[in-house]
């Protein structure tokens, strides 16, 4: 019978259970940070709405402002994702932009401008350029996919930047409300589909 191997001094080890808690606190400081911006939330506030204790947050993020960070960027990078899945379809770029813009304006979003704006005295240079990374990435992704139209012959031969960026910007009117809170377009789809219209009168053929 072999002797049990005695377990080596030092942390137990986590990794099963630490990246759930991890995204748990990251997905309630999203919603909190969206909701009030980074001023109107506390590590505290975090804690509570996970349900976990102030030190479990500080666990893994030592700091509001790393916390913030990580929140920015993994709230980026899932928008990056779907938006990649909808580039990825078999379908013609004009379709895939109205998918992508209709599920853009069915989630809650936010101003990432005016967020960074109000956080920027508490953010490291690495950490704001991690954010902005996170954003370009989307950008990218965008600008691809119109470079990769114009190179087929599906799209005129525009600039792909200047297409990709207008699109994105664009979209960001499909949630205008008037001053009596009426929305600006009928529904998500007609907002979506006046939306890419738009840009098609720009670069379709």
């Amino acid at each position: 019978m072999q002797p049990k191997r005695k377990r080596s001094p030092g942390r137990p080890h986590a990794e099963p259970i630490a990246a759930p808690m991890r995204e748990q606190i990251l997905q309630s400081a999203a919603q909190l940070f969206m909701r009030f911006g980074y001023e109107g939330v506390s590590i505290q506030s975090v804690a509570d709405d996970c349900g976990v204790t102030k030190a479990t947050v500080y666990y893994y993020f030592p700091t509001k402002s790393d916390l913030f960070t990580s929140t920015i960027v993994r709230m980026l990078g899932n928008v990056k994702t779907r938006i990649l899945s909808i580039l990825e379809l078999p379908e013609p770029l004009q379709a895939r932009l109205i998918r992508i813009a209709e599920q853009y304006l069915n989630v809650p979003h936010f101003d990432m401008d005016i967020m960074l704006a109000k956080a920027a005295e508490a953010m490291t240079p690495e950490q704001t350029q991690a954010m902005r990374e996170a954003e370009a990435a989307i950008y990218r992704v965008v600008v691809d996919a119109f470079d990769a139209a114009a190179r087929a012959g599906e799209i005129r031969d525009v600039d792909p930047a200047v297409a990709g960026h207008a699109y994105i910007a664009v979209m960001r009117i499909g949630n205008t409300r008037y001053a009596e809170e009426k929305p600006l377009f009928a529904s998500t789809s007609a907002a979506a589909r006046a939306i890419v219209e738009l840009i098609w009168q720009g670069v379709g053929r």
